[in-house]
């Protein structure tokens, strides 16, 4: 199943590996066996998060920040909003060799966010002259003097991804030969900032300049695309049979191939941040040895964007041509007792990825796989220590996933056209989790401005880190 997205490369891959793997078998103690099902057998999971209650406690501390310090004043501090992501999964046909079985899946996000906030430690407008140590020609300045300033900003986000997706399963061991799908991203943001102090510091001068600006902008994204994937050997995510305490190897080899189509967009940038942004990605993708074209500005439209990989062409005129992919993952499985949809106490497992050896997990992604039901029930992120879930996907009746499905799509629509797609990440060099990354950086780059540095002699780009190795 493909539903949750962590921004972790390998913590997605995992998840990836999970959530696309619906699995059917029958009960036993202590041992989950290679799965027997019948057409019409589905589960469905999901969540409704009402992030203004959510944030509360936090949005609490800040007011209570606020009233211990007379330094400061909130004048308005509102968060609204909510989160919704429901996945339904079905067994469509059965046949003596081979399981079909569809999934559909609908996240949404909608955030509105202000403050407005007056304090007396805002650095005072004009230029500044620092001072250059004669040994280390390092250029330092004295604090800035303090005034009396209000800023204020509001973040508006509206955020729909949508998925369909059929996969062909072997019957004898369960694992997956072929998946396609079609899935759809729409976004909407936009944020204003007024009297935002801005600085603009210049090595070379020993100079930084604190003025206070108003910005603008507005992000969009509207993306259409369908995939196919083919798995050799197919990909044998639970080993069945699964025991209590298990760990397991997953390796084969996905290639993929679709269309991509649909534009990421920013307006409001400055030029010169714009041109800055597309030389440092552009650069980003020559270091990691892809050529690329069609990055030059925005907006960013999918079929104009040419990659080559050493010396295949990935992606060109919004088609993905043949490429394999290596999937490789280190699993565990964990017995355990959970609550699901009818009330009662299952045994699960919970599947996780094993972290590397002298590696303490914060927090890590668990998918629920329950032998009774015969599918994957839930997913959770839980705390690294005590296992407790953060955030949970949690098991529900079929009619309520399928209800919050078409609920998410029409709540959180922007009016634009297009269809589903299941794996927006999986494919080489990651083109989906390239793009959200990039629209992450924009806005980043946006709300927390940066002033342009003009150092005193330019280094060479440092070379770009190794990727992971294999978990």
């Amino acid at each position: 199943m493909h539903l949750f997205r962590p921004l972790c490369v390998g913590s997605f891959a995992i998840a990836l590996l999970l959530l696309s793997s619906v699995t059917l078998l029958s009960p036993a103690s202590g041992i989950a066996n290679v799965p027997v099902h019948a057409v019409g057998d589905s589960v469905g999971f999901g969540v409704h998060t009402d992030l203004g209650v959510l944030a509360q406690p936090y949005l609490d501390q800040l007011r209570q920040i606020d009233a211990s310090d007379p330094n400061i004043t909130i004048n308005d501090l509102t968060l609204t909003g909510s989160f919704d992501h429901w996945t339904v999964v079905e067994v469509t046909e059965v046949s003596a060799d081979t399981y079909v079985i569809a999934e559909e899946f609908a996240t949404g996000l909608r955030v509105h966010f202000t403050i407005d906030v007056t304090t007396a430690a805002a650095p005072a407008e004009g230029q500044y002259t620092g001072s250059i140590d004669p040994v280390s020609l390092l250029c330092t300045f004295n604090p800035i003097p303090p005034v009396t300033k209000t800023v204020s900003a509001r973040l508006d986000v509206t955020y729909l991804q949508t998925a369909s997706t059929t996969g062909k399963w072997n019957v004898s061991d369960f694992a997956l030969r072929e998946s396609t799908m079609t899935h759809t991203v729409d976004l909407l943001a936009t944020f204003s900032g007024r009297n935002v102090p801005t600085f603009d510091v210049n090595l070379t001068a020993c100079t930084q300049t604190v003025t206070y600006e108003n910005h603008d902008y507005t992000i969009t994204v509207d993306t259409n695309n369908q995939y196919r994937i083919a798995y050799t050997p197919a990909l044998d995510v639970f080993d069945f049979p699964m025991a209590d305490g298990e760990s397991w190897y997953v390796n084969t080899t996905a290639t993929l191939a679709g269309t991509v189509s649909g534009s990421i967009n920013v307006q409001g940038i400055d030029p010169a941040d714009e041109q800055a942004f597309f030389d440092l990605l552009n650069l980003l993708f020559t270091q990691g040895g892809v050529s690329v074209s069609g990055l030059d500005g925005f907006p960013i439209v999918l079929e104009r964007i040419t990659f080559t990989v050493g010396t295949v062409p990935y992606l060109s005129n919004g088609v993905l041509h043949d490429i394999p992919i290596p999937v490789n993952a280190h699993l565990r499985a964990r017995e355990m007792t959970k609550t699901l949809a009818d009330g009662q106490f299952h045994p699960v497992y919970e599947i996780s990825s094993v972290p590397p050896a002298n590696v303490t997990q914060l927090a890590y992604f668990a998918c629920y796989y329950s032998p009774d039901h015969g599918f994957i029930v839930g997913c959770a992120l839980l705390d690294g220590s005590s296992g407790i879930a953060l955030f949970e996907l949690k098991n529900v009746p079929v009619t309520e996933a399928e209800t919050g499905v078409g609920t998410t799509r029409t709540g959180y629509s922007l009016g634009t056209q297009g269809n589903p797609l299941a794996d927006f990440f999986f494919k080489v060099p990651f083109l989906g989790l390239l793009l959200i990354a990039a629209i992450i950086i924009v806005v980043a780059a946006l709300l927390v401005r940066r002033g342009r540095a003009r150092a005193q002699q330019v280094l060479p780009p440092e070379s770009p880190p190794a990727p992971p190795g294999p978990p």
